[in-house]
């Protein structure tokens, strides 16, 4: 057992006492704009006090000037943050101080104190902290013994002036113990809560970081067998023999999709999607999109058709990758959510501003519940385990379309009803100053098209 001395007591003492500035910058800002707008109402309080009591009128104004100014230097940005707390800080104890002399020291009036030390301990700084402290003393110590009258009501205390000043620093000690404590154990909660953040993310980074790199080992191996079986499908193959080729190159690309799924996911986890800014005619794409999707629709019976807005000016700058995408992923499930029926693809101006475009395709479906929705863009989702089974999928692309979308400053969603079809649409807002002003011609894709 270590023996107890002074030294050692004075080593757990210390070990004991807050770190100081444990806040982030974030959480600093938000607890100082508080502070601030406190001091901003003791700027006012403080000269209609001085009214109220009719006592030291001109230094209830001036006081309040100063307080004022003290609130106006403490949101200046260019100042250290610590000079800005020093000033909130100074500008509270001189409300507090002000508010006792004001009142002919009455006793109430230092409850006050106790409420402004509570305040600043908020920033969790030794520097804001011990100034306050400084200046409780001074002004109960100095203040208090040279002019009484000013800190204390009764003749007891103006009597005997540095009795009541050590009662009263007694009671400011005591308070700034239990601050103390508190500070230390808010430090002590923060901290495990910032190591469990570090912790959490580093998990995240690497789970993201292990489905990017498992994907790129089973995409390679994935492209090499299905451009072997592209090759194998040119040759005399029996009839048997290509049907087994057909689904190896159906399955593979399935396949492919998913691993490009994961790798996109993983991606914009980890924030590495970057959108490339090039010009592109948004409703020749969108023609090209559906006409490549025509084959697949006649195989199910379906009619796929596209329709845009007449006299839209869809010259934009843009990604066009992504945009494909999105569109890419919606009239796909579209096509394998519905057995028979009709698809539309419709383009038209969205909110009346240049530059902003709303996209909506329309199926007669399946249909998807109100449950379902609310779950319908979250990552892994499914719309049930039958579908799941019946159709296959990750889950993962109406929540890469989601990211996408809002990363092209616009939101996507679903009208839908079980039975009815479903129509799931999407904004997209591309910068108006980068919008070509020419109009329209019958060869950029505006129109319809049906099959």
């Amino acid at each position: 057992m270590t023996p107890f001395t002074a030294e050692s007591y004075a080593k757990q003492l210390w070990a004991a006492l807050p770190r100081g500035e444990s806040l982030e910058t974030v959480e600093w800002s938000r607890r100082h704009r508080g502070i601030v707008w406190l001091l901003g109402c003791h700027a006012v309080g403080v000269p209609l006090f001085s009214f109220m009591t009719g006592l030291h009128v001109w230094l209830g104004l001036a006081g309040g000037g100063l307080l004022a100014v003290c609130a106006i230097l403490a949101l200046t940005p260019s100042l250290r943050a610590r000079v800005r707390a020093a000033l909130t800080t100074g500008g509270l104890i001189l409300a507090s101080t002000l508010l006792v002399h004001l009142s002919g020291g009455y006793i109430e009036s230092h409850f006050h104190f106790f409420v402004m030390m509570a305040v600043i301990v908020l920033y969790q700084d030794w520097v804001p902290f011990l100034l306050a402290l400084i200046s409780v003393v001074v002004d109960h110590g100095l203040i208090g013994t040279l002019a009484p009258t000013l800190v204390y009501n009764h003749s007891e205390a103006q009597h005997h002036p540095w009795i009541w000043a050590l009662i009263h620093g007694g009671f400011i000690l005591a308070e700034c113990a239990a601050l103390l404590v508190y500070w230390r154990v808010n430090e002590t909660v923060q901290s495990d809560l910032y190591q469990e953040k570090e912790r959490a993310e580093a998990a995240s980074k690497a789970k993201s970081q292990f489905l990017a790199n498992m994907s790129h080992e089973i995409k390679t191996p994935m492209n090499g067998v299905l451009g072997m079986a592209e090759l194998l499908s040119h040759t005399s193959l029996t009839e048997k023999q290509r049907r087994y080729v057909d689904q190896i190159r159906s399955s593979g690309g399935d396949l492919l999709h998913i691993i490009n799924d994961i790798l996109d996911f993983s991606k914009i986890e980890a924030g590495k999607i970057v959108l490339e800014r090039n010009p592109f005619d948004l409703a020749a794409v969108m023609r090209e999109m559906v006409e490549s999707f025509l084959e697949r629709a006649h195989a199910k019976g379906l009619t796929l058709s596209y329709r845009a807005e007449e006299g839209l000016q869809t010259h934009v700058v843009g990604d066009v990758y992504r945009f494909r995408q999105v569109l890419t992923n919606l009239i796909g499930n579209a096509i394998k959510f519905t057995d028979t029926g009709t698809i539309s693809v419709t383009l038209q101006r969205s909110n009346g501003s240049a530059g902003s475009f709303r996209i909506a395709v329309q199926d007669s479906g399946i249909g998807i519940s109100p449950e379902a929705q609310a779950a319908l863009f979250q990552e892994f989702s499914q719309v049930d385990g039958s579908s799941t089974r019946k159709h296959g999928g990750t889950g993962l692309g109406l929540a890469i379309s989601k990211r996408l979308v809002e990363m092209m400053h616009g939101s996507i969603g679903v009208e839908s009803a079980p039975g009815t079809g479903s129509r799931f649409w999407f904004t997209v807002q591309f910068p108006e100053e980068m919008i070509d002003g020419s109009v329209m011609d019958q060869d950029s894709g505006a129109g319809h098209i049906a099959a």
